[in-house]
Formats: C-alpha cells, structure tokens, sequence
C-alpha cells in the first residue's frame, strides 16, 4: 500500500513536470511569433533546454516509479507490527526524496543556463571589468548548480537513512533501534 502511494505520488510529479515542459516550450514557440528580439537566441534556446529538462525528468519519473517507490516506502524486513516511528520513517523518507527531487528538476535549469549565457558573454566582452564580473558569475552559478545536484541525490538516494536519523534524533525508535 505504501509503495504503491510512494509511486503514485512520482507518477504525479511526472505528469506535472510533463505539464510543465508543454507550457515552458509553447513559451518558446511564442516568443519569437510575437516580433520579440530574442538576443542571440540565449532565450530561445533557455526555453527549449528547460522544456526538455523537465521532460526529460517526467520521463525519468513516470519509467522509475514503481522502483523508486518500492524502494523508498518499503522496509528490508517488513515487521508485525508498524510502530510510529516506523510509519513516520517511511513517509518521511517520501518526503525527502520528493524534495530531492524537486530540487534536481525544478531549480537546476535555471542557473545553469543562465551560467551559459555568462560564459558566453565572458568570450564576447571587450572589456575586463565585463569579462571578470561574467565569469564569476558563471563560476558561481555553475558552482550553485553542482551543489543543487549533489543536495538532491543525497536526499533521493539517502532519504531513508535521513528519516531514520531524524527520528532517532526526536526520540521515535525506528525500525532497528540498537540502545537496547
């Protein structure tokens, strides 16, 4: 039951982000039919990377998640008897992994494309004031993205030993307590 609640919930955030790349790409189709400049085809090209990231990540979710729901809301050993701690574990585990998740395919587009655009703007710039302030920027942002990344696998993939420690932590005993 859980692990098919876990999966529902993925499948939903697929179809959502499959939602979300139809509108952003129709943005882009947009854009250009309304007699816009888009300068150097950056905007254009944002709009499509973006679109085909989240598609790209409702594929992902929509393929992985049944796996990723067993995973996640299912116990090694199922016990007897669910305690407290053991059912707030799991679904907080969901929880985390959700946000994972969320943090990979929501806020990751963004700066790393405006990263590009910096980068682009750091070979195109006359002078050095220009060219510094563009290339710490893409340093920064592209910086912002590998720790974006990195926080969201660490929560999809260690989200059931992130609950776990939490509960601990609030005094729930979780599935294996070892305090004796």
């Amino acid at each position: 039951m859980q692990s098919q609640l876990a999966a529902l919930l993925l499948r939903l955030m697929g179809v959502y982000c499959l939602i979300r790349s139809i509108e952003t790409l129709s943005q882009g189709l947009v854009i250009p039919a309304a007699g816009q400049v888009v300068g150097s085809g950056w905007a254009f090209a944002a709009i499509v990377v973006s679109a085909a990231w989240l598609l790209v990540c409702a594929i992902a979710l929509l393929r992985f998640a049944a796996p990723l729901g067993n995973l996640l809301a299912t116990a090694p050993d199922p016990p007897e008897e669910t305690s407290i701690g053991e059912s707030s574990d799991r679904w907080m585990a969901v929880a985390f992994m959700v946000a994972g998740v969320v943090l990979v395919v929501w806020e990751t587009p963004q700066p790393l494309l405006q990263a590009f655009v910096n980068l682009s703007i750091w070979r195109s710039a006359a002078d050095s004031v220009a060219r510094d302030s563009a290339l710490d920027g893409a340093l920064f942002l592209l910086g912002l993205v590998l720790v974006r990344v990195i926080m969201g696998v660490i929560l999809v993939f260690g989200a059931k030993r992130i609950a776990t420690a939490i509960l601990r932590l609030r005094g729930f005993p979780g599935e294996k307590d070892t305090t004796g």
